[in-house]
């Protein structure tokens, strides 16, 4: 499985227009193969930020989900807003389980 950890950084103005773009491709991305999360949420320290959390069966099913018609639409609508930057990092996961919260 893979995880990959984002942010998109816009202009605290266009966050709402931005918003707006994150509900479609979400919609169609959680449709796909291998999709088992794909989810934006306002990071609430940084008002013009959005963090992005997806998890992939495997780098074929990200790399189709990368080449589909939905992905090219939202690059090309935040084209149009105040795109400050984004920074993605993958991560390859091996187990997955539940977090051990310690006991008082």
């Amino acid at each position: 499985m893979l995880v990959i950890v984002a942010t998109l950084d816009f202009h605290p103005d266009d966050m709402p227009t931005a918003l707006e773009l994150t509900r479609t491709i979400c919609v169609e991305t959680l449709r796909e193969k291998g999709c088992h999360h794909y989810s934006f949420a306002v990071d609430n320290l940084n008002p013009g930020r959005f963090q992005i959390a997806e998890w992939w069966e495997s780098e074929d099913d990200l790399q189709a989900h990368l080449r589909m018609a939905h992905v090219d639409v939202f690059r090309s609508a935040i084209g149009s807003l105040r795109f400050l930057g984004t920074d993605a990092k993958q991560f390859e996961v091996v187990s997955v389980g539940p977090v051990n919260v310690p006991e008082d």
